[in-house]
């Protein structure tokens, strides 16, 4: 308790000495509750928001504490803080970056409508809404089968339309054939018009076994 008093003490005396270096720690502790609402992405729960922006002005009072039972002028510790803002800043803008460009698994996410019983010709709609944009959708779709003309899925093939930019994708069905779609740039509210191209005794009902959303599209050569 005596140690708590005398840190009191010295802040208190540090308020009257300098009201202005005051002013200026807390201008940085709204900087600091604001950053991770401003830099972390869509993709990051407000949960975690909340907690990092609250956990970031934690550091700085603690930073404060730990300076002012210290013989450092109001200036010096000023100075001090900025630094902590700085690399607690840092830090979010590496989070934000490594969050930007992780893949987003979105299987359980995806809904599919009129894809059951699918002759040649028939077309089904898949939808998902995106955590954060992303620019590609890496797509696994996979189907059961229940026409005369079996093996049905192996030769028959998915021309998959969207908003994205490029010609309609065909893909392969079956558990280890993945479709790279590209999507709209920003667009979080995905659709796509998946139509079957298979042998008229066939009926195929689809399923997707894997959805990722991600940013290759960007990262590969063009």
């Amino acid at each position: 308790m005596k140690g708590i008093g005398m840190v009191g003490a010295k802040l208190a005396a540090f308020v009257r000495a300098a009201p202005w270096a005051v002013v200026c720690i807390i201008l940085l502790a709204v900087v600091l509750a604001a950053l991770p609402l401003l830099l972390l992405p869509a993709s990051v729960s407000n949960a975690h928001t909340t907690i990092t922006s609250v956990s970031s002005v934690v550091v700085l009072v603690f930073a404060l504490f730990g300076l002012i039972d210290k013989p450092f002028t109001p200036g010096q510790i000023v100075v001090a803080l900025v630094i902590v803002t700085v690399v607690v800043t840092a830090g979010l803008l590496v989070w934000r970056a490594a969050e930007q460009s992780r893949a987003l698994t979105v299987t359980d996410e995806v809904e599919l409508a009129d894809e059951v019983g699918m002759g040649n010709g028939d077309t089904a709609v898949l939808t998902v809404t995106a955590p954060a944009p992303r620019d590609r959708l890496r797509l696994t779709v996979d189907a059961d089968e229940h026409g005369i003309g079996s093996p049905c899925a192996p030769m028959s093939l998915l021309r998959i339309t969207g908003e994205g930019p490029g010609a309609p994708v065909e893909a392969r069905i079956g558990e280890d054939r993945e479709t790279m779609v590209d999507l709209a740039e920003g667009d979080r509210s995905i659709r796509l018009e998946l139509e079957l191209d298979t042998d008229p005794h066939c009926r195929l009902s689809l399923r997707v076994t894997k959805a990722v959303l991600d940013n290759g599209r960007s990262r590969e050569p063009r």
